[in-house]
């Protein structure tokens, strides 16, 4: 078993765990054929450890009115499919011209971001960039804001560093949640 299979289960499993928490709307597992649909539709292989996460859950039922962790809902790949149209549509490849290129290119979208959470609406998302800016790593993560400031960060390297550290705060109760079940980690790992 791959390390982001084994944190995602585990996850879950802590997830699940917390009292007052919204882990009942996760999604059973994405099939092959499905994952392999949305890589298609896409058209961008997606990094093993991304399969991994959706072959133990494909996103959560209710995306937009239960987190699942922090402000974070996590999509099913038809959301995922949905909005990465959407934001292709809409902003793929529009400049911001007064943002230097770094580890993020200065766009406002980019066809090689496929976003996997949203705080509701999609104002702030999770995004796996498989199109990083030039100092940037393929598979790197990072929190997306409307507007794509100089607040845009980098929350990990890749999309099984981003598990591993998600499921070592989960761990390790480097959290705490609050009356309405929110889980807020301590370093906004995810806000």
């Amino acid at each position: 078993m791959s390390d982001t299979k084994n944190s995602w289960e585990n996850i879950l499993k802590l997830l699940k765990a917390i009292p007052n928490n919204s882990c009942y709307d996760v999604n059973a597992p994405a099939t092959t054929r499905e994952i392999k649909s949305l890589e298609e539709k896409i058209g961008i292989k997606l990094p093993d450890s991304f399969k991994e996460y959706l072959s133990v859950s494909d996103g959560q039922k209710d995306q937009f009115s239960h987190a699942l962790i922090g402000y974070m809902n996590f999509f099913d790949i038809s959301t995922i499919i949905e909005v990465w149209s959407n934001m292709v549509d809409e902003f793929d490849g529009d400049i911001i011209d007064w943002k230097t290129e770094d580890k993020i290119k200065p766009v406002i979208w980019d066809k090689g971001w496929i976003p996997f959470t949203s705080n509701g609406g999609g104002s702030n998302m999770m995004v796996l960039d498989m199109a990083p800016g030039k100092n940037g790593t393929v598979g790197q993560i990072f929190l997306w804001h409307p507007g794509l400031g100089d607040e845009d960060e980098i929350t990990a390297d890749s999309f099984e560093e981003c598990s591993v550290g998600l499921l070592s705060r989960l761990t390790n109760k480097e959290y705490t949640i609050s009356d309405l079940g929110v889980i807020s980690f301590n370093d906004y790992y995810f806000v």
